[in-house]
């Protein structure tokens, strides 16, 4: 009986990754521009589709600055940080919202369209870490802006993008209201 038993788990685990893996696949050939990176069974093909609402779909080059992409990384690598810009508004300080994605001696970084009060930069900071945690993988979108090439001071050279959206397993945030729909 426990051998039957531990059989039907094993059997659903196993078709559970094919579904995952063939959505994964079909999503990829439908929409073949909007993912830079695997999507680990996180996004769906509302997600990509949305990409295509204000932009032709393009292959991601240096040039391709208006049609939005999604990269998926190890949630582990992701940092939240609210970077105080020193200006103010009707006597708030302001801070840029910013996901710093580091791999190797590479990164991406996202950045909120407008700085926000510091107390709203901590809520998204925080909306992000509890999406985060205790998952293995997170996805982000964003429209590409340009790279940034180390120097003496800063060693890391990296991408530069306009946040989108942010999505793990637990749900998705977006920059636009509504656009996680």
């Amino acid at each position: 009986m426990r051998i039957g038993i531990l059989f039907v788990i094993l059997v659903i685990k196993c078709f559970g990754s094919v579904a995952s893996f063939a959505l994964d696949t079909t999503i990829k050939k439908k929409f073949p521009y909007a993912l830079l990176t695997p999507d680990y069974g996180i996004l769906s093909e509302v997600d990509l589709k949305k990409n295509e609402e204000n932009a032709l779909p393009v292959p991601f080059s240096e040039s391709s600055r208006a049609y939005l992409y999604w990269q998926c990384f190890p949630t582990l690598q992701f940092k939240f940080l609210c970077d105080e810009t020193g200006d103010f508004d009707h006597d708030l300080s302001l801070a840029r919202t910013i996901i710093r994605i580091a791999h190797g001696d590479k990164y991406d970084e996202y950045e909120t369209r407008r700085a926000f009060s510091i107390r709203l930069c901590k809520n998204r900071v925080e909306k992000w870490k509890k999406m985060s945690h205790g998952e293995t993988y997170a996805c982000i979108a964003g429209k590409y802006v340009g790279r940034e090439v180390g120097t003496k001071n800063k060693a890391a050279s990296g991408n530069g993008w306009i946040y989108d959206r942010f999505k793990t397993k637990k749900g998705c945030d977006s920059y636009f209201e509504d656009d996680c729909k």
